[in-house]
């Protein structure tokens, strides 16, 4: 069943991949937490715009599961479910 017959469903690319527009990097971005924050903040940005209000489901792929997992972390309220697909940086489950 397609997802979009029940739900909004957005696609979206993090700043300078895929789609996205491609912004100057920010001088003042020199450390991984000022990179996380600026992806986080440009999310939070996106949503905004757009006016999704209510808790989302959140998917993440790759970095941006990674990112995802960080928007979560700094939007609880906004976040009804967190999926994460390959997220870089976790490892997998030990077995």
């Amino acid at each position: 069943r397609n997802l979009t017959s029940k739900y909004h469903v957005y696609a979206v690319d993090l700043l300078g991949w895929g789609l996205s527009s491609r912004p100057p990097w920010p001088k003042n971005v020199t450390r991984v937490e000022d990179a996380e924050r600026f992806f986080v903040e440009s999310l939070e940005k996106w949503r905004q715009r757009v006016g999704l209000d209510q808790p989302f489901v959140l998917l993440g792929h790759s970095y941006g599961g990674y990112l995802s997992a960080c928007y979560a972390l700094r939007y609880r309220q906004r976040v009804q479910k967190l999926l994460l697909a390959g997220p870089a940086g976790f490892n997998d489950r030990p077995t």
